[in-house]
């Protein structure tokens, strides 16, 4: 103010148009109006991060959701087919048909598996058995040998067990399951699965007799030895060796004089 007062009189109307209140509304006003943008903007972006990662991990988390009850599904849906296959296979029951959903799966044949029951040089059993397999990203659901399995990256686990029943006269029986027509179904909603014994030759039970030491081997060659190992090394008086690198599983059951082997192919059609 003091140079205002001290300066040429020509440049005193700078001085006082500086001193004017009005000059000083309309600075703070148009200071308030930037610091209202910026604000905005950054409450804005702030929302939109928040509704962003919430979008994300909601998706995320219900994919999750989604895959997780998709699984648990067709877990139930083989629990329903292995029963069924029972049906078949043990209570004279000509034909069963179960339905499976399938969502993004896939469900057909899968690769072979060999099942070989030995009491001896002379006397074994084997035959190469084709597993029903339902597909669905990394996991799997498979019917082989009359037992279910759940087969993932990190493993295996099996959720129904074999028909094995050891003791002196002890019952390894062999469900032979074969696909006339080796269709994978994939790509709709829904698919059927149908099991069939065409003919009594179907069926055929061998008796064997250990030699001297009372052991029968049952060999199972297969990529799921992890769970094959565990089921048939649970059972007493049993001995396993897994051989992951050869996709083998070796058991030796002692304490068995007579070996009964029920052998029955079971025509499957999936549609």
């Amino acid at each position: 103010m003091a140079r205002c007062a001290s300066s040429p009189t020509a440049t005193n109307w700078r001085c006082a148009m500086a001193d004017r209140p009005g000059r000083h509304l309309r600075l703070e006003a148009g200071e308030r109006g930037v610091s209202d943008v910026v604000g905005f903007v950054l409450v804005f972006g702030l929302i939109i991060g928040t509704v962003g990662a919430v979008y994300t991990t909601g998706l995320s988390g219900l994919q999750d959701a989604r895959d997780a009850e998709r699984l648990s599904n067709a877990e139930v849906a083989f629990d329903v087919l292995d029963s069924n296959a029972d049906d078949v296979l043990h209570r004279g029951a000509p034909a069963r048909a179960t339905e499976i959903k399938l969502s993004d799966a896939r469900i057909g044949p899968g690769d072979p598996v060999t099942v070989n029951v030995s009491a001896g040089p002379n006397a074994s059993v084997s035959r190469e058995i084709t597993p029903i397999v339902y597909s669905a990203d990394d996991t799997d659901i498979v019917y082989v040998q009359g037992a279910v399995i759940r087969s993932q990256r990190s493993g295996g686990v099996m959720l129904r067990p074999s028909g094995i029943r050891t003791g002196e006269r002890a019952l390894f029986p062999i469900v032979d399951t074969y696909f006339p027509v080796g269709t994978t179904v994939g790509g709709q909603t829904r698919a059927l699965v149908r099991f069939r014994v065409p003919t009594p030759s179907d069926r055929a039970v061998r008796t064997l007799t250990t030699a001297t030491n009372d052991t029968v081997t049952v060999t199972v060659q297969t990529s799921r030895t992890d769970p094959w190992r565990r089921h048939l090394d649970a059972y007493d008086n049993t001995t396993c060796d897994g051989d992951a690198a050869n996709d083998t599983v070796t058991c030796e059951f002692s304490g068995v004089e007579t070996a009964v082997v029920p052998v029955t192919t079971v025509h499957v059609r999936v549609a």
